[in-house]
């Protein structure tokens, strides 16, 4: 009895030992390498455009068109949304008698988010009338939007179109704007272009023109609510005619935005500019207005 009592008690402890063993031999094995995960299905296009419109919400168009002496780099539209724009400007020089007035109407189309075409028509009011009717044709796109240390860059091409009254030749004037957030509310832009210019619009001297003209200066943005932002840019360009000092241009402006209204989304924006150097050719004073309404 007491034997096959030993005898169930040693085999009891063999297995005991064997099954510790088995388990220490396992756990000094390395863990199993668990395979990668699957890699996600493509984005839907519905939530690659959620992806495009909060990107442009947080870095992307605020208004800053080419109402101001300085934009910014990003198009005024999205792909298939229309622009409207109906405009005004006033301007007082140092060698002139009278003021100059002038009223304008645009139409823009987004080809797609970062490309857009658009037609002007200018009716220059100062001169008795003279280049009422004149066409202006421009292609605006963003080639790349800014990321933690690149700038967005975008650049214009507009080509005046000779349909005004005694006017003629035909201009061409390429664009090229930075844009760069510093802060999440204020922006940095940077634009210069180069114009070639024939002829003359109606309301301008054709002899005196200068040929080739060109620009460039900083601007920035605040946007001091969601609907309001604070414009202020620096504008340093050669003179219209030869033999006069070239044009040191400072402005102020504001761009306002109107809740939606079904498709409609409304701008107001308004801007004054002050001629820094005293030169008759310079700008004394000026100021214009514009309303803007985008719709899909």
């Amino acid at each position: 009895m007491r034997s096959g009592i030993g005898a169930i008690i040693g085999v009891a402890i063999i297995g005991w030992i064997g099954t510790v063993g088995a388990y220490a031999q396992t756990a000094s094995k390395p863990a199993k390498v668990q395979p990668p995960p699957a890699a996600k299905a493509p984005a839907t296009k519905e939530a690659e455009r959620a992806e495009r419109e909060e990107a442009k919400e947080a870095g992307g168009y605020r208004g800053l068109s080419n109402f101001f002496n300085v934009r910014e780099a990003y198009s005024n539209t999205e792909k298939g949304e229309w622009e409207f724009e109906a405009g005004s400007k006033w301007f007082t020089r140092r060698d002139h008698e009278r003021d100059e007035v002038e009223v304008y109407q645009s139409l823009k189309y987004g080809v797609t988010d970062d490309f857009h075409l658009e037609l002007e028509v200018s009716e220059p009011l100062g001169y008795g009338g003279e280049g009422v009717g004149e066409l202006t044709f421009t292609v605006f796109n963003t080639f790349w939007h800014e990321s933690d240390w690149l700038p967005a860059f975008g650049g214009r091409a507009a080509m005046r179109i000779p349909s005004g009254y005694e006017s003629s030749g035909v201009d061409g004037t390429f664009t090229g704007i930075f844009t760069k957030t510093l802060l999440p509310r204020f922006r940095a832009h940077f634009l210069g272009y180069v114009r070639t210019a024939n002829g003359a619009p109606g309301n301008e001297e054709e002899e005196n023109r200068r040929a080739f003209q060109w620009g460039l200066g900083p601007g920035f943005d605040y946007q001091i609510t969601d609907a309001t932002v604070a414009v202020l840019n620096y504008l340093h360009k050669v003179s219209d005619e030869y033999g006069e000092h070239n044009n040191n241009i400072l402005e102020l402006g504001v761009v306002h935005h109107f809740p939606e209204n079904g498709r409609f989304h409304h701008m107001l924006k308004l801007a004054a500019e002050v001629g820094l150097d005293g030169q008759p050719d310079t700008p004394k004073l000026g100021a214009k207005l514009q309303w803007e309404v985008d719709w899909k």
